[in-house]
């Protein structure tokens, strides 16, 4: 003033208190009063900027503050409008915001925002429900590993009810919240002041008709749109993109998470399986040429169920996850891929791909080379694709040979592998000459004959391994099948041979070391096995497997410091490694530390409360030192995860024997014998199943047949030590002598 100047400024509101953010964070779910007090305060708000055909666009707890008013009462203030917008001039009064602009905070968006479609007051509803979900249960509606899956989870489902958290919740919180959260603008409750009168219980929602089904070939484009939001709403946020993740010159690890496809499509998923097997088998060929890159197998990601970029990071310090959702419409597919850097869960590329079921390879290919720009990957000169003759396949036989694969991930049931087989048959008859599926018939081949323990499998596995050699001789998954067959079938040498052979063709073959290390193991040639470990540590210095690897083969030697060291080594590289930890308990056990061991254990349960190794062993050890309510409560927690295990029933019988219950004792024991005895249909002359069988009914205090059957076990196998031992407990429960122990003796297998 007095200056000649006009100076423009803006005063606001001085609120002294702290967001609903930070309250919740604070003390989690509220009381219903307390949440019913904020909730009709937003709902004030909200009615008031809607009346002013205003969309707020980011309403979520951190931008609601919680003040006190000139009388003391709470008050709940919503800010930051920096993305509202005024209603648009369109004749749709419910259209505030234009559509293709993707702005807010992707915890909080509805579906339309992540879609980039238009956004209306009814997309301040669906954030008003997440608010109302957050305050009464204490947890947001939508959880995963990162932003990316829980937007993905929007757009394809409706949030778990609230009561589900809160059994206690009254129906009208819940239906008020659902009704906020319905997927279709058009569905949701009409008003917040609406929302308020459901909560109160003086207005019911009643949904309209759902709308009509869209195609399916349309989904394909919502998922797309989601990851190009979500990576957009977090660039808002102040995140940025990273091409070269890990830092320059870092380590680049890479993770390909499983590919998921429609629920109600089980057979594409299958094909989504096998695709991610050989996607990532492909990508791996990039190593070569890449020297900071390391691609995690496929077989590591399925064994430690990983599903999430976070776990990704978790349990093997991937600095990149892929993530993959496939969808079709008749024969054709569209492949969509993700790049998500895990330290910022921030998306850093997407590669879309779409062809014919019949040009499953050249799907495939296409992926693979977009997905090696979008990882930043110098290009080989190959490609790194190997095998070009899959490019002539008949049309078909792709298909038929991923979904082989895809049952094969599946090898847990026998019947996946007899469909395994029988799509690979159909490969295998369209083309003849198709070498990689004769590899995997023999491969499946032997997996059928591991399961049934059947001799006549070994020959049809080493035939089509055989076929597979006169189609192609270079190719090395035969070469890889052929080891495990003769290494399986005790011909150290020859596996050793084609182990080499592998190598020739694939220097950086995890497959090839591995079972050349043991080959060499197997023929007592422990310094060459020992070096076989060391140089594919050296292959691929920041991969922990090569030293869990190493680290077995110390343990298998006897030399357990070395073995510490090695796993002390995969915990440096991966320091949230749940199996590492379980492991190297299972060594610190050897060594008499069960201090240290159990130590280790509790650390790998803090990691993931459900891996089942790590229930067992700390249940056993439970066990021996006499703490008999422990053991039981860890062992019932671990048959709640798989209740087919019959080694986990017999351990909990023999809890419940100790500690007095001997009705619990009785039951667990039978339903133990129970599911040995189904396992045993696959193969009658299992020895192991047919002793096992015999104890588990002494322990049920039966007598009946229990000796003959002991007998029978003894006599197929009479040099099995483990047999031997499991006989003279069944004896001892027989005579009721003394109290069977179990014996910690679990290996680290990695699994």
């Amino acid at each position: 003033q007095g200056t000649g100047r006009n100076i423009v400024f803006l005063t606001m509101e001085f609120l002294d208190g702290e967001t609903l953010q930070e309250l919740l964070r604070r003390r989690g779910a509220l009381p219903p009063g307390e949440a019913l007090a904020i909730a009709r305060q937003i709902a004030d708000g909200l009615t008031a900027l809607h009346a002013s055909n205003v969309v707020h666009r980011d309403l979520k707890p951190a931008n609601v503050i919680l003040t006190r008013s000139d009388t003391g009462s709470p008050r709940a203030v919503i800010t930051d409008f920096g993305l509202a917008r005024a209603q648009s001039s369109d004749s749709d009064s419910t259209a505030l915001s234009q559509s293709g602009q993707v702005m807010g905070t992707p915890d909080f968006m509805s579906p339309e925002q992540l879609r980039g479609q238009t956004v209306s007051a009814a997309s301040d509803i669906y954030a008003f429900g997440l608010i109302l979900y957050q305050m009464v249960t204490g947890q947001k509606a939508f959880v995963g590993g990162d932003a990316i899956e829980n937007a993905v989870q929007k757009l394809n489902q409706q949030p778990p009810p609230p009561s589900r958290l809160m059994p206690d919740l009254d129906p009208c919180w819940e239906r008020a919240i659902l009704g906020c959260l319905e997927r279709e603008p058009g569905r949701r409750i009409g008003s917040a002041a609406e929302v308020i009168r459901v909560i109160e219980g003086s207005a019911a929602h009643i949904l309209p008709a759902p709308p009509a089904r869209r195609p399916r070939w349309l989904v394909p484009a919502v998922i797309f749109g989601i990851l190009v939001s979500v990576a957009v709403g977090l660039r808002l946020s102040g995140w940025r993109a990273d091409r070269s993740a890990g830092g320059a010159g870092g380590p680049q690890h890479v993770t390909v998470l499983p590919f998921q496809a429609p629920a109600d499509d089980p057979g594409l998923q299958i094909f989504a399986d096998g695709l991610m097997d050989s996607i990532t088998s492909r990508l791996s060929q990039y190593e070569s040429g890449n020297a900071r890159l390391t691609v995690v197998p496929a077989s590591e990601v399925r064994q430690q169920r990983v599903n999430a970029a976070a776990a990704a990071r978790k349990a093997f310090s991937a600095t990149q996850a892929v993530a993959g959702s496939i969808l079709s419409q008749g024969d054709r597919v569209r492949l969509i891929l993700t790049v998500i850097d895990t330290a910022k869960a921030v998306q850093t590329g997407s590669v879309t791909v779409e062809n014919s079921r019949a040009k499953a390879f050249d799907l495939q290919d296409e992926a693979v080379t977009k997905l090696a720009t979008a990882l930043s990957l110098r290009t080989l000169a190959s490609n790194g694709l190997g095998d070009a003759s899959l490019r002539a396949l008949s049309p078909g036989a792709y298909d038929y040979y991923l979904q082989a694969l895809g049952y094969l991930q599946r090898r847990d049931k026998l019947e996946n592998i007899d469909h395994a087989l029988s799509l690979l048959d159909r490969a295998i008859s369209a083309d003849p000459d198709y070498a990689a599926a004769w590899a995997t018939r023999g491969h499946a081949y032997w997996t059928k004959y591991d399961k049934t323990k059947e001799p006549k499998w070994i020959k049809l596995a080493v035939e089509s391994c055989d076929r597979a050699v006169k189609a192609n001789p270079d190719l090395a998954e035969t070469h890889v099948a052929l080891g495990q067959i003769r290494m399986g079938t005790g011909n150290y040498e020859q596996a050793r041979q084609e182990y080499l052979r592998v190598i020739q063709l694939d220097p950086r073959s995890i497959e090839a070391h591995q079972g050349l290390a043991q080959a060499y193991f197997s023929l007592n040639r422990y310094p060459e096995a020992e070096e076989t470990h060391k140089k594919a540590i050296a292959l691929r210095p920041a991969d922990w497997t090569g030293y869990r690897d190493l680290g077995r083969f110390y343990y298998q030697r006897g030399d357990y410091a070395a073995a510490i060291r090695q796993y002390e080594e995969v915990l440096r590289l991966t320091p949230d490694n749940a199996l590492g930890y379980v492991n190297l308990g299972v060594i610190h056990v050897r060594t008499g530390d069960t201090a240290a061991a159990a130590k280790s254990w509790e650390r790998a349960l803090e990691l993931d409360p459900n891996r089942l190794s790590t229930l067992g062993n700390l249940g056993r050890l439970a066990y021996q030192q006499g703490n008999n309510a422990r053991a039981i409560e860890l062992l019932e927690r671990a048959v709640k995860i798989n209740a087919s295990s019959f080694i986990l029933w017999s351990n909990i019988a023999r809890a419940y024997r100790r500690a007095g219950n001997s009705a619990m004792a009785v039951a667990s024991a039978n339903k133990a014998a129970a599911l040995a005895e189904e396992a045993a249909k696959v193969n009658p002359n299992s020895a192991d199943l047919l002793s096992r069988i015999a104890f588990y009914r002494a322990l049920a205090g039966q007598s009946a047949g229990v000796e003959t059957l002991m007998l029978r076990a003894v006599r197929l196998a009479p040099n099995d030590a483990d047999i031997l031992a499991l006989a003279a407990e069944t004896y001892s429960a027989l005579g009721n002598l003394c109290e069977p122990e179990t014996s910690l003796t679990s290996v680290p297998v990695g699994g």
